[in-house]
């Protein structure tokens, strides 16, 4: 060990999300930079009532990975190892993705927000789509809701918000 209690760090490779291959399968070409992902454990979407291992005839058990979630623009892909699970396309650009649990539900929600809206997936297929009487500028889970916190007037939100009412 170098002195001072300092290791080095060695690079096995660049991270790249799957989202980018799937995207590029799909036919996408972007070379915008403009995307975002996150990582979660496959127990998070999951029925809060089921064992605390997934059986393996469940859809979200198919490998013991990771699950992601890559947002890019409109377009939003969960895919479990090196395998799409699902796509996403919503009519306009995502600002922001949770998972949450509403009330008493046992199931967990996939939360979408967008400028005007804010869609909401179950994990059998439901969706739900709530327009947004103000500009909102993020959500966060709670264990039992969704916390929407809302965008100060005069923000690029609201201004782009107002705008999109004009002219829609």
């Amino acid at each position: 060990m170098p002195s001072g209690g300092v290791r080095e760090l060695t690079v096995l490779s660049e991270f790249k999300p799957f989202g980018l291959a799937a995207e590029a399968a799909d036919g996408g070409n972007s070379t915008s930079d403009d995307y975002h992902y996150f990582l979660f454990d496959p127990q998070v979407a999951k029925q809060r009532d089921e064992a605390d291992e997934l059986d393996d005839a469940s859809p979200l058990s198919s490998e013991r990975s990771d699950h992601e979630l890559f947002i890019r623009g409109n377009r939003i892909i969960w895919s479990t190892g090196l395998r799409v699970y699902k796509r996403f396309t919503l009519p306009s650009k995502v600002i922001k993705v949770c998972w949450c649990r509403m009330g008493d539900m046992s199931e967990a929600l996939l939360c979408v927000l967008q400028v005007d809206r804010l869609t909401i997936y179950g994990i059998a297929g439901e969706v739900v789509s709530v327009p947004l009487p103000h500009a909102i500028a993020s959500i966060w889970p709670l264990p039992f809701g969704l916390l929407l916190q809302r965008a100060p007037e005069g923000s690029l939100l609201t201004i782009f918000r107002y705008h999109l009412q004009i002219h829609f």
